[in-house]
């Protein structure tokens, strides 16, 4: 655990800079002093109130005294608590400050390393994020960023209480020498009886880690496949998957809560015996009452920091590995990369393809394209066909750039695409699946994904040319009613039309079919198709169809079979 929490503290204070860094440190060393300052003022004010007439306090503040004018005694009584309200108001401004600048830094560092997340994923090749498990993503960016708030937390606490804590013992020893050496023991003791716990609970962080990564992947599953599971009464078979990883975690947690309550009432009997200790060792020692009582109080203050202390280890044994979690994953992705935007001055495509000598090979063989060669003009509108697992979509994710070649290139306006070009190549296509995305928000922003601009009579345009206006025109709120969770809402006809209007209104140089429209009966598929060829900004059609009628707008078809590219011949 200790590399862990100094990587996570490395970490922060980069996030912080220097002068944040300083300030925040500052303000906690300023923090510990006036802690220290208004525990001082027991001592004087106890023995001013005990005998008035006795200047025992002088040597400690007699400067002070002297320099203001409360040394007589009518004046000392008055004078202790005024400078000891003052003390006591003083130290609530600065811990105020300091609780700001280390809130501010704790919360924008666990958002910061949340983003750099996000962007490692938007960054990340297609082949990275394919062999992923969503449910880990998801609980990297919920669960283990909550994991991580508390750890930042935890870690400023901690440096915070252990300043505190030195600052009073400090002061502890300058009263009480003998206490001071008490007071230490105990610390030690503490945090040797400590380890096993805090080993313990990073143990069951790390398995209560995996189980809820479990559940959660059942919970996607059974959301997923809810309405077949309904459909069958095979509900009740998620339900019980998903108890048992359930009852797991409750029995692991109640097992350590049990440790934890153990070791909870151990420390608050450690503490008693402490204090009757020290009572002990002033009354052998002859320690003065006021030292005595004013050391009894600041020991009985340390407390609280000591615990925090001791809290805070054991909470960052369970919470620190979210870090590491985090950046492992930034690392699987590829930390390095960084977003990529097309260039808002560049040029507009030609939209010019060529695959040069071109080689790719899935890792299971099933697809092996080799020395592949072949033109795709502007405007071209090409049907592509073949069985299922023949090699169509992997011939579409290497259009769109999503796979990379291990060997050859794909040229885009005599341009390798996988070089400055490709984020421009991408914002010019339009690709719209067989299973059509659509977010759980409104229609409206469904169609605009990305695209804020975008004006009414824009949005009107495409969806009367995907006869998706009659879908709207039913719905009670129009553009604003909300589809559902993956359009659920919607029948899959209707999901398809809202896609194709969302890709038109992109006006795309490259729009990519794939099965886009096989939910629509035959005469609308022809309508839309039809419309689709007749685009004034003539755009390259690219449909990937098992059924004969959705190839009837294509000039070119090329004919994938077992992995391979069979035919590219000339039609209609």
């Amino acid at each position: 655990m200790p590399r862990a929490v100094l990587a996570l503290a490395r970490d922060l204070l980069r996030y912080a800079g220097a002068r944040r860094a300083m300030l925040a440190g500052a303000l906690m060393a300023a923090g510990a002093v006036a802690e220290g300052l208004s525990l001082a003022m027991i001592v004087p004010l106890i023995a001013v109130i005990g005998d008035p007439a006795a200047p025992r306090w002088q040597g400690l503040l007699g400067p002070l005294c002297n320099g203001l004018g409360l040394c007589a005694p009518q004046q000392q009584l008055g004078g202790m608590l005024a400078l000891f309200v003052l003390a006591f108001a003083l130290r609530a401004l600065i811990l105020a400050w300091r609780d700001l600048v280390t809130t501010a830094l704790e919360s924008g560092f666990v958002e910061h390393r949340r983003l750099a997340l996000v962007r490692a994923l938007a960054a990340s090749q297609w082949e990275t994020l394919a062999g992923l498990r969503h449910a880990r993503i998801t609980y990297l960016l919920a669960a283990e960023v909550i994991r991580l708030s508390g750890a930042v937390r935890n870690l400023s606490t901690g440096v915070v209480s252990v300043v505190m804590l030195l600052g009073q013992w400090a002061l502890l020893a300058l009263i009480a020498p003998p206490l001071a050496a008490l007071f230490g023991l105990v610390a030690l003791a503490a945090l040797g009886l400590g380890l096993p716990a805090w080993r313990r609970a990073g143990q069951l962080a790390e398995e209560n880690r995996g189980g809820q990564v479990t559940f959660l992947n059942l919970a996607q599953q059974m959301l997923g496949g809810l309405k077949l599971a309904l459909a069958q009464d095979l509900q009740h078979a998620f339900v019980a998957e998903m108890e048992q990883a359930s009852g797991a975690i409750l029995q692991r947690n109640r097992a350590h809560e049990r440790r934890m309550a153990r070791a909870r009432v151990g420390s608050a009997c450690a503490a008693a015996l402490g204090l009757a200790a020290m009572a002990w060792i002033g009354a052998r020692q002859q320690v003065p009452l006021a030292a005595l009582v004013a050391g009894i109080a600041v020991f009985v203050r340390m407390l609280s920091p000591g615990g925090a202390v001791l809290r805070a280890i054991r909470q960052l044994a369970q919470q620190v590995p979210a870090h590491g979690e985090l950046l492992a994953m930034e690392a699987t992705l590829g930390k390095a990369a960084a977003p990529t935007l097309p260039a808002p001055d560049a040029p507009p495509l030609r939209g010019e393809v060529r695959f040069d000598a071109l080689h790719f090979a899935r890792p299971d063989g099933a697809v092996h394209f080799e020395g592949l060669d072949l033109a795709l003009p502007p405007g071209s509108r090409v049907g592509i066909v073949g069985p299922s697992g023949a090699g169509k979509t992997t011939f579409v994710d290497l259009l769109c750039g999503l796979l990379t070649p291990q060997a050859g290139r794909i040229l885009i306006d005599g341009e390798d695409m996988h070089g400055p070009v490709l984020p421009r190549w991408r914002a010019s296509i339009a690709y719209v699946a067989q299973d059509s995305f659509l977010f759980n928000d409104s229609l409206r922003r469904n169609l605009t994904w990305g695209l804020p601009q975008v004006s009414e009579a824009e949005i009107a345009r495409a969806l009367e040319l995907a006869e998706a206006d009659t879908v709207v025109a039913v719905l009670p709120q129009g553009l604003d009613e909300v589809v559902g969770e993956r359009g659920v809402r919607l029948s899959g006809g209707e999901r398809q039309r809202l896609a194709l209007a969302r890709a038109l209104i992109r006006r795309p140089r490259v729009l990519i079919l794939d099965e886009a429209t096989n939910a629509l009966d035959l005469p609308s598929e022809a309508r839309i198709l039809a419309r689709l060829a007749a685009l004034e900004w003539q755009p390259a059609l690219l449909i990937v169809a098992h059924r004969p009628e959705a190839l009837a707008v294509c000039t070119r078809e090329l004919r994938f079979e077992a992995g391979r590219l069979m035919e590219d011949r000339q039609i209609g």
